[in-house]
């Protein structure tokens, strides 16, 4: 509900775009739920792109807007090249300029389109996608290893693409972050994630938590013995007896 005062004439006033009449006919407040300002005691029609507004003034404009007097206008219009700002500097610029730490944007000719933080990446040879100086694919018949596009197969690898190396063969496990293929530990037999995270271990050794034990390693913690050596029979109580 509006409210407004009686004009000396008794009539009321009130509309969508004021909400308190003055009894000399002019707005004492609009509505700015609406979008209207006050301007001189008439109601007028702020900026389109204004998100908040006072009585008389606008006081934020919309994401990639900013305001200049009582307007929104786009970022570039203000910022040159730039794609987004805040509080009065530019916080994006466009694919074509890099930004500052004054929140300017400058152009600079890159060799690829800029990272997501507005900086010139670098080239990385044979790399068909990155982002951030790192290469997430290679072209066709390269491969990506630490980074870098090499023509020749990793060492020790037996599944790759363009993307890297996907599987290592026995006693190499893979490092995720580089896509290498690096070595297990001697404890191991085979191994995942870490050199020391053993999938299966070598003879005499036994597998439990991902290690590798030996008997001796074994003699504390278990209370019956899984097998027994060839001059020893298997009790039914778990025991190694003499034949």
């Amino acid at each position: 509900m509006f409210n407004c005062f009686l004009l000396q004439n008794g009539l009321c006033v009130s509309d969508a775009t004021c909400l308190i009449v003055q009894f000399d006919g002019k707005c004492q407040i609009c509505n700015t739920n609406n979008g209207y300002i006050n301007n001189n005691g008439i109601c007028v029609e702020g900026d389109v792109n204004s998100e908040v507004t006072t009585n008389y003034n606008v006081v934020s404009c919309k994401v990639g807007y900013v305001l200049h007097s009582t307007n929104c206008l786009k970022c570039n219009e203000i910022y040159t090249n730039s794609d987004s700002c805040e509080n009065g500097k530019a916080t994006k610029c466009d694919n074509t300029s890099e930004i500052d730490t004054n929140g300017m944007c400058n152009f600079n000719d890159c060799v690829i389109p800029n990272n997501e933080n507005g900086k010139c990446t670098t080239t990385i040879d044979n790399c068909i996608y990155q982002l951030n100086g790192i290469c997430n694919e290679c072209e066709s018949k390269y491969i990506l290893y630490d980074n870098v596009c090499k023509k020749n197969k990793e060492p020790n690898c037996i599944v790759q693409n363009s993307f890297g190396c996907w599987r290592c063969q026995d006693t190499y496990y893979l490092d995720i972050p580089t896509k290498q293929c690096k070595s297990c530990n001697s404890s191991c037999s085979t191994c995942f994630e870490t050199s020391t995270k053993c999938l299966s271990c070598p003879q005499n050794t036994y597998l439990s938590n991902y290690k590798c034990n030996t008997n001796e390693d074994l003699k504390m913690r278990c209370k019956h013995c899984l097998t027994c050596n060839s001059t020893n029979y298997k009790t039914n109580g778990g025991d190694c007896l003499p034949q």
